[in-house]
């Protein structure tokens, strides 16, 4: 995830013995625009063994991809549901996705994601939080529910399935909310403040 050295409370070597989930996908779609534009198949190649990797972090038993994966007395540990980040289901690319584990398997990663870092009221879906933890807290981020609102879409889009573009709408209609005057936010430097635009906060 970082270079050996990059400074960490937990010591030197923190980042460089930790496997981002997130950072793998993100790389994946690189590298398969970059073989969509050159025809080259060293891009391809590249995504097909990283895709490889990312099923390995992918548990069969709770629906979910894991995070991180961790080098541990030196063994890679991937983490449990416990620490699920809801990007991790939002970026993991779709195509490669469908074809390992079918449109099922994709809408039973979002019912668990929404399970375990979706913020309620009730039974009403408010957003998506970061981990299970900031859920708990009643945190709920607008970039990351944003990204997990167009998962929902495209998986509309190939299985016309409508529970999936009610919960499209309901969550980017609830984002949308939080888009106001930069007047409205006062912990906001004045040079924004005075925008004509319309802002959000993170979380």
């Amino acid at each position: 995830m970082g270079p050996e050295g990059q400074w960490h409370s937990e010591g030197p070597q923190y980042y460089y013995n930790l496997k981002s989930t997130e950072n793998n996908e993100s790389a994946i779609a690189l590298l398969d625009l970059l073989f969509n534009l050159t025809g080259d198949r060293k891009y391809r190649e590249a995504a097909d063994r990283a895709s490889v990797w990312l099923m390995t972090m992918y548990d069969a038993r709770t629906g979910v991809i894991a995070r991180t994966s961790r080098l541990t007395r030196g063994v890679w540990v991937a983490d449990t549901i416990d620490h699920l980040a809801t990007d991790v289901t939002s970026w993991a690319p779709f195509a490669r996705l469908k074809n390992s584990i079918s449109t099922g398997g994709i809408a039973r990663m979002l019912d668990a994601t929404m399970r375990a870092n979706g913020v309620y009221n009730g039974n009403e879906l408010l957003g998506l939080s970061y981990s299970p933890t900031s859920a708990a807290q009643g945190v709920i981020s607008v970039e990351w529910t944003s990204q997990f609102a167009l998962r929902a879409l495209r998986l509309y889009e190939e299985t016309r399935d409508t529970k999936w573009r009610d919960l499209w709408m309901n969550l980017t209609a609830r984002m949308e909310q939080s888009f106001k005057n930069p007047g409205y936010y006062q912990n906001l430097p004045s040079v924004y403040r005075r925008s004509s635009g319309l802002v959000a906060p993170y979380a």
